[in-house]
């Protein structure tokens, strides 16, 4: 008997499509294992009889070609293009024995009508008539029939169900994942047993009979295996991704934003964001993924970020980069900036507003063995006490300031630690040597840790740095809240970078100043075990040298196209009145020079003349004028160019928001980061969490379900999500 399923070249037969060779593919395909309702598909169509230009004969005087009226003469004939040849509609179906008129074909043309008349009267020919003309008759045909069309029911019946179920189980995986909840207990090992997925499943079960009945009769598909939660994982990001896309479609400039992390195996790890405005509401920023880095030179970094972009098909859109993280330090700034450039010749390099300066300068200086030692002490310090309510109350009683957890996206970290150190060493010293004092009343952990420590702070390279970076981060912090408070005013801002950078060279003339007041403190520092002859003055001399130097080129890198931003004070609300009496020429031109083939500058010129002298525009911030322009209908007719260049300036990431505005994707990235520490990062889960507010919308909406469905059952092994 028949089977009732269905093969992917057995749907392709008797399709009806233009151009298909049925004759091949009954060759390909016996008709014999074709299903009851395929054979009768197949059958109800007839034969095929096409047209063969190419089956021709060569006689002495003349070549003879296959002609068409033969079809109407021969009503058993039939021919297939692909294989040039002719062949019996009969034999080809219920012949199983290969021959000439059902496998081999005909094409001997000058011997076709003999051939044709002895074909017809063979007792294969004749039997094989008799079933075609018999067929869906016999009770057996009946039978097979009833058979399929009960099977395809239950088939589709079943279908039903495991989509019913299959919402279900999207919706645990959006709230583990929403919750960054580990779907397989403590960790995401592939040993794990799926704990919290499957539990959740069978509590929800209790309260749920459709849930409940499936979890204890399904036999092919439960959807509780690592490989269903993962695919349902993938389906959800890619839907993410789909809704992201679209936004992208609809938006007019973007800015991508990269930042660096280190996976559980301290492996790099790249996330990649972008920013862009959309019409409905406002500036979006969106996380797209992370990816492993194994190629830190500025071409792998580089060549990263693109094809993320061009995948999200708005590379031609660019007009801003911002980068942080250590692969992108290391494998040169400049030299990353100007490959991106190349492909998108409009974008600019900006320091974004994420990105905490502080933190930034310290993880260039992390090539440094000295530094990245003397940083990873200091979240030492920082851990040894968060970790412990008992050591807590002992700094709040011995130095009265608490020292900020570890968390190395944390605002402005590095910074606040050195300064709470620096300010308080004393008292810390003061501190482990009491629990070193008093051991009988402290656990073997924490004695251990206190000494360590303590012999840390006395550390002449330890205070020798402590000393240089608190001076450092006492003139960036002041860079960086003037580079959130004043980012209107480019032209202050670069006087602020000046003043920074000004400082660092003339830090290079105290080198001996601080070395000889840590000496009269500390007594002589040991030496180093590097095998060198140089003094010991001359290697802290160096290392001096190389910091200040590293950290020159970074902020020189980093703020090298902040005069190219001179035009966000077109739209700085505090200067309107200003600007009407005297129009911003210098502003004006700025924009000209950076972003020439983007606005129609006659009409621009007249439309912010306008808005300088209209009240309804005075006081309010970018992303208020572009709301007024977008309720108003301003933004499409009459002021379109205005509202192009609001959307120019919301879509740059260092002239729009202060670090606390929350809906910043580099801060989800950070606070997701700092929440999964000790877990590698898996990008598609990510995406569930970092994008959990636009995972909420979307499932607002029934939609959401069908498209995650759609995707889900085109994977592998969906037969049982497919109707038939």
């Amino acid at each position: 008997m028949a089977s009732c399923s269905y093969s992917t070249e057995q749907s392709d037969l008797g399709s009806g499509d233009k151009g298909e060779d049925v004759v091949q593919h009954l060759i390909r395909v016996p008709f014999s294992s074709l299903n009851f309702e395929k054979k009768q598909s197949i059958i109800s169509k007839g034969r095929s009889t096409p047209d063969l230009p190419k089956l021709m004969q060569d006689e002495k005087e003349f070549v003879r070609h296959f002609q068409r009226t033969r079809y109407d003469a021969i009503e058993w004939l039939t021919g297939s293009v692909t294989l040039n040849k002719l062949f019996c509609w009969p034999c080809l179906l219920f012949n199983i024995d290969k021959g000439t008129w059902n496998y081999n074909g005909f094409s001997q043309l000058n011997n076709l009508s003999r051939a044709c008349q002895k074909h017809e009267c063979s007792l294969a020919h004749l039997q094989a008539t008799l079933r075609l003309k018999m067929f869906g008759q016999t009770c057996v045909d009946l039978k097979l029939d009833e058979h399929c069309r009960l099977e395809i029911l239950k088939h589709n019946e079943m279908v039903r169900r495991n989509r019913d179920v299959l919402k279900r189980l999207i919706d645990v995986v959006c709230f583990l994942g929403q919750h960054e909840l580990a779907f397989q207990g403590h960790d995401e090992s592939v040993q794990s047993s799926g704990r919290n997925y499957v539990q959740l499943l069978q509590f929800l079960s209790r309260f749920d009979s459709v849930l409940c009945q499936h979890l204890e009769t399904a036999t092919v598909f439960s959807g509780t295996s690592s490989h269903v939660q993962n695919d349902i994982i993938s389906s959800v990001a890619a839907v993410i991704d789909f809704s992201v896309k679209e936004e992208l479609h609809k938006s007019t400039f973007v800015a991508v934003l990269t930042d660096e992390f280190s996976d559980v195996a301290n492996l790099s790890q790249l996330s990649i964001s972008v920013r862009y405005v959309t019409d409905d509401s406002g500036p979006k920023e969106r996380f797209l993924r992370f990816i492993k880095v194994t190629d830190r030179s500025s071409h792998g970094i580089s060549t990263l970020i693109l094809q993320t972009l061009k995948e999200f098909k708005c590379l031609k859109k660019l007009v801003a980069q911002a980068f942080d993280g250590a692969p992108v330090i290391a494998s040169n700034l400049q030299a990353v900036q100007s490959m991106i450039r190349n492909e998108a010749p409009d974008v600019i390099y900006v320091h974004c507003y994420a990105h905490i300066l502080n933190l930034v300068l310290s993880q260039s200086v992390g090539y440094i063995r000295q530094c990245k030692i003397f940083f990873a002490a200091l979240s030492g310090i920082a851990e040894f006490f968060t970790k412990s309510n008992k050591r807590t109350q002992l700094l709040d009683e011995v130095i009265k300031v608490r020292i900020p957890a570890v968390a190395n996206t944390q605002w402005n970290y590095h910074s606040q630690i050195v300064n709470i150190v620096k300010e308080n060493k004393r008292g810390l010293l003061e501190l482990f040597h009491d629990i070193i004092d008093s051991a009988q009343e402290w656990d073997g952990e924490t004695v251990s840790a206190a000494s360590d420590f303590h012999q840390t702070l006395n550390d002449f390279e330890f205070s020798f740095l402590l000393t240089v970076f608190a001076a450092v981060f006492a003139y960036t912090d002041v860079l960086f809240s003037v580079l959130q408070a004043k980012r209107f005013d480019i032209s202050y801002c670069q006087q602020k970078v000046k003043e920074v950078e000004e400082f660092l060279i003339g830090q290079r003339e105290k080198f001996q100043e601080i070395y000889d007041s840590l000496e009269e403190d500390l007594g002589p520092p040991k030496k180093y075990s590097c095998g060198d002859n140089f003094e010991t003055n001359t290697q802290y001399k160096q290392l001096f040298y190389e910091i200040i130097d590293c950290l020159l080129l970074q902020i020189g890198e980093r703020f090298s196209d902040m005069v190219k931003l001179e035009f966000v004070a077109l739209l700085d609300p505090s200067k309107f009145i200003t600007h009407a009496r005297a129009f911003p020429e210098d502003a004006f031109s700025s924009l000209k020079k950076t972003y020439s083939r983007h606005f129609d500058f006659v009409r621009l010129k007249n439309e912010l003349t306008v808005m300088y002298t209209s009240k309804e525009f005075y006081g309010k911030y970018p992303q208020e004028i572009h709301k007024v322009l977008r309720d108003t209908g301003l933004g499409s007719f009459g002021f379109s160019e205005t509202y192009k260049l609001v959307t120019l300036i919301l879509t740059i990431p260092s002239t729009t928001a202060t670090v606390e505005r929350s809906f910043s994707a580099l801060n989800r990235v950070k606070n997701y980061c700092k929440n999964t520490i000790g877990q590698e990062r898996l990008s598609s889960l990510a995406k569930l969490s970092i994008e959990k507010e636009l995972l909420l919308t979307l499932k607002s909406n029934t939609k959401f379900y069908d498209d995650v469905a759609k995707h889900f059952i085109k994977m592998e092994g969906r037969m049982e999500f497919h109707f038939k």
